[in-house]
């Protein structure tokens, strides 16, 4: 069997929504929808809190419905994600 991955941080799971959103927007339809189906399928779509802070799942249309990211949304996180890296490795 192999062994479960561990859960994403809240950063890695924001990316992957964002890739996904991202390749919504321009010619690559069929590549966002696998994309979306593998992110609820291995519960990668970032959870929800409800009023008493327990996390609950959600779906990618959920989430879609929910939150209006945009490309400055994904150029900012893939830059701190990369800084964020540089300063681990100096």
């Amino acid at each position: 069997m192999a062994a479960e991955a561990a859960a994403p941080s809240q950063i890695e799971a924001e990316l992957y929504y964002l890739i996904a959103r991202f390749l919504q927007s321009g010619p690559c339809n069929k590549s966002a929808q696998v994309l979306v189906e593998e992110l609820e399928e291995h519960q990668l779509i970032p959870r929800r809190l409800d009023w008493e802070g327990k996390e609950h799942q959600r779906s990618f249309e959920d989430l879609t419905v929910g939150v209006h990211y945009g490309m400055a949304q994904l150029l900012q996180l893939s830059t701190e994600a990369d800084l964020q890296s540089y300063l681990q490795t100096t």
